[in-house]
């Protein structure tokens, strides 16, 4: 696939670039990782997960939380604590788009690329940023398959599309530029 495939020609400046990509990717995460409990829109979702406790779920429901984050990150919950139990869904969605790329795209030589993916914040706080993100991905990269017709059905790319819009409250931000994708 040229689009993706990019290879560095001095064997010793691409071990350079591996190994700096890799210090940038660990302090970016060991930074998010520290970050303040509840700092930003962390505090939202972890009362999104006190009122599911409190409440139960038709009365969250009717708190306008995000439905599908917190069908997912509750489980966490009986493990971790619940900040914890965001960060580490949103690393599952990181690693799951890791192996999703590194499936339909192959990316053996660029290593980078995929590294990449664990610089982007929302993948390393507890909102729902990440699963928005990671479905939103899916839907692109699917539609890229389909156009590349490497698939011939954009179903799935649908299927998450959909699990996006209902992942975010602020989706009818997005939908015009959507609505010309599709």
């Amino acid at each position: 696939m040229r689009y993706f495939n990019f290879k560095l020609e001095n064997k010793y400046f691409s071990i350079i670039i591996y190994v700096v990509v890799f210090v940038y990717c660990l302090t970016r995460v060991l930074y998010f990782w520290n970050l303040p409990i509840g700092g930003g829109d962390e505090s939202v979702f972890l009362a999104d997960i006190k009122q599911l406790n409190n409440s139960g779920f038709f009365e969250s429901v009717k708190k306008q939380v995000s439905i599908p984050h917190l069908l997912a990150v509750y489980p966490l919950t009986y493990f971790f604590k619940h900040y914890i139990a965001l960060r580490v869904l949103n690393i599952l969605f990181a690693v799951a788009l890791l192996a999703y790329i590194y499936r339909n795209f192959k990316f053996k030589e660029n290593i980078i690329l995929l590294f990449a993916t664990f610089n982007v914040p929302s993948f390393l706080i507890g909102t729902n940023d990440g699963m928005f993100h990671f479905f939103l991905l899916l839907f692109f990269l699917e539609s890229l398959l389909f156009l590349l017709k490497r698939k011939n059905n954009l179903k799935l790319g649908l299927v998450f599309l959909v699990f996006a819009f209902f992942t975010r409250e602020m989706i009818i931000t997005y939908f015009p530029a959507f609505s010309l994708l599709i």
